[in-house]
């Protein structure tokens, strides 16, 4: 699976938004999501009437969100999908006896 990631997400009168400038790992279910924000943030912002300012707000606004789902999906990901019979013994190990993984459920439940 590839990660997408682009330098500037608008130019001139264009905005990207969803996966084509944030695209996450479907482990997260989070690109429907991602992509909704974006259109809500570009919307509030394009509705103040100055669009080369419109543009730079929504990427200032949206960019640490897409960052942090990126980051955490990759982390689910790497902890997911692991190839070593004992890494994969180690993180059900892990799992299973401690709150790790409860931890995990109410911090995303909170964000949302």
């Amino acid at each position: 699976m590839r990660e997408v990631s682009c330098g500037s997400w608008h130019s001139d009168r264009v905005a990207l938004i969803g996966d084509a400038v944030h695209a996450v790992h479907p482990i997260s279910g989070m690109g429907g999501s991602l992509a909704l924000g974006d259109a809500r943030v570009l919307a509030q912002e394009l509705a103040t009437g100055d669009p080369p300012g419109a543009l730079a707000e929504f990427e200032r606004r949206r960019r640490p969100a897409a960052k942090r789902v990126q980051r955490e999906a990759r982390f689910e990901a790497a902890t997911m999908f692991v190839e070593s019979s004992t890494l994969r013994r180690l993180r059900d190990g892990v799992v299973e006896h401690t709150p790790l993984f409860d931890w995990f459920l109410r911090r995303g439940t909170r964000e949302s």
